[in-house]
């Protein structure tokens, strides 16, 4: 029997399983807006074991959704912010093989409960993006993933866009004279808030469920 991991993340993953044949796994990432999400066939792997004495190598069976199971875990336990059945991202896996267009037809259940989850989550990383970008303001400790979390909630962020070929406008700090970036709340120098309306903006708090 096959089994079905559902990706609705825009992040292909891949996952290593030392031990198993196949040993490498590619799960690709949804498309779409994130509409149709990315699917992973898993069929029964082998796991090959050496044998004291013996000359050839002796295979039994990873069963098909022993493996599947594992590689949701293992994504899952491997992301920030995650909060088990709670706020985690919209991964999981379902019986059969399906192809991306039939799932949310398939499983309105498991996809909606999913996506749920994963609305909770995204709320978690822009919550700590927003507690990183207040101790650092460095762009550097922002990841992508905050950054889509951002986008898909429809939020505004002084962190959420960046482009390394976007020029560089500066200008000078009314408080300390020191160059600063434009369109930033506050003076990463002399920590005064030289733009008021972006800071009260930035700083207000987080509709639940929002």
């Amino acid at each position: 029997m096959e089994f079905s991991v559902i990706n609705y993340t825009p992040f292909p993953f891949r996952e290593d399983k030392p031990g198993l044949i196949p040993g490498q796994f590619m799960i690709p990432p949804a498309r779409d807006n994130e509409k149709i999400p990315g699917v992973f066939h898993v069929v029964n792997a082998k796991i090959r074991l050496h044998i004291p004495l013996q000359e050839r190598p002796f295979y039994i069976t990873e069963d098909a959704e022993t493996l599947a199971r594992s590689l949701v875990n293992d994504l899952l336990d491997g992301m920030i912010e995650r909060e088990q059945n709670i706020a985690e991202p919209a991964i999981f896996y379902v019986t059969g093989h399906h192809a991306p267009m039939e799932i949310k037809t398939k499983f309105p259940e498991e996809v909606s409960n999913a996506l749920s989850k994963q609305n909770l989550w995204l709320i978690k990383l822009v919550k700590k993006g927003d507690d990183e970008w207040q101790k650092t303001r460095q762009h550097k400790f922002i990841t992508d993933m905050q950054r889509w979390a951002c986008k898909k909630l429809n939020f505004k962020r002084e962190w959420m866009e960046i482009s390394a070929a976007a020029p560089i406008e500066l200008q000078d700090c009314k408080f300390c004279g020191n160059k600063i970036l434009i369109n930033i709340a506050v003076c990463p120098n002399c920590k005064n808030i030289v733009n008021p309306t972006l800071y009260a903006s930035l700083t207000a708090p987080i509709a639940k469920g929002a």
